[in-house]
């Protein structure tokens, strides 16, 4: 199995005082632990590197993936989808519909077909993925880290309702 990391998730796994810490320093030791591929894209560098430590991240056991010409040509279809403003009502009057960057960044697991984006966005990121397969574009799985990811990623049997978050 091949995870994407989100930025949202990078900061989880990089901030101690994150809420999602824990659960994200679970899941990539489970995944690692697995030999599943664990991947952060340079979208998500790019973001990260805005207020975080870039060298925090090379020190993770993630494999790097550069944004490239097939990834914008997916890019590009999945943002007439997503530039449509008509496509998903506002939950609030100040609300982002979409964010350019989420949108790049499942276009890029969409081309390198990973199965599973992990994140805690779910605001933006997981309102982006529902519009695009909506769209009916074959997108990855979005996996919240709040929301018991060892089971959504099948990395356990049975739902564990004991989070320590």
């Amino acid at each position: 199995m091949t995870v994407l990391f989100d930025t949202c998730a990078l900061i989880s796994l990089l901030n101690e005082k994150a809420i999602c810490h824990v659960s994200a320093e679970r899941c990539l030791r489970k995944l690692v632990g697995g030999k599943h591929r664990v991947v952060v894209s340079s979208l998500t560098l790019a973001e990260y590197g805005v207020k975080g430590n870039l060298a925090d991240v090379y020190a993770q056991p993630f494999r790097f993936s550069s944004f490239g010409v097939p990834h914008a040509k997916k890019a590009a279809k999945f943002r007439a989808v997503t530039c449509d403003a008509k496509k998903v009502e506002r939950k609030e009057p100040h609300d982002r519909q979409f964010i350019a960057t989420d949108t790049m960044i499942l276009a890029q697991a969409a081309a390198e077909q990973v199965d599973c984006v992990l994140t805690n966005d779910r605001r933006t990121f997981t309102r982006t993925a529902e519009a695009l397969r909506e769209a009916g574009e074959t997108i990855p799985k979005v996996v919240l880290l709040n929301d018991d990811p060892l089971y959504h990623l099948g990395l356990t049997p049975q739902r564990n309702f004991d989070l320590e978050e």
